[in-house]
């Protein structure tokens, strides 16, 4: 889990008011029984948990990595994917365009 600092960091570089609740969410929550994800049982976060190296299947990640690569190695993760299809840059620069083209 993220400390506070790191999340009132994070809350104002998006611009919007921190509160401590924000990470004690699922404290008087939490609820056990077979079948329920974290989500649904208000588990804490845990480290971990998801990972896009392991829980995407291989053209989800490959696209992925080619949306989001380079900003991954600044935040010092490692890629999984070493050599990048050509479908998978094409389809991450012309997401880039969509959500760079005016309203």
């Amino acid at each position: 889990m993220t400390g506070r600092r790191e999340d009132a960091a994070l809350c104002a570089f998006l611009g919007v008011p921190y509160d401590g609740a924000m990470v004690c969410f699922h404290e008087g929550r939490t609820r056990s029984g077979p079948g329920r994800d974290a989500k649904h049982a208000w588990l804490p976060v845990t480290a971990g948990l998801r990972d896009w190296r392991t829980g995407l299947v291989p053209d989800e990640l490959a696209g992925f990595e080619a949306a989001a690569g380079e900003l991954l190695e600044q935040l010092g993760y490692a890629r999984a994917v070493q050599r990048l299809p050509d479908a998978a840059r094409e389809r991450a620069a012309a997401a880039r365009a969509a959500f760079a083209a005016p309203a």
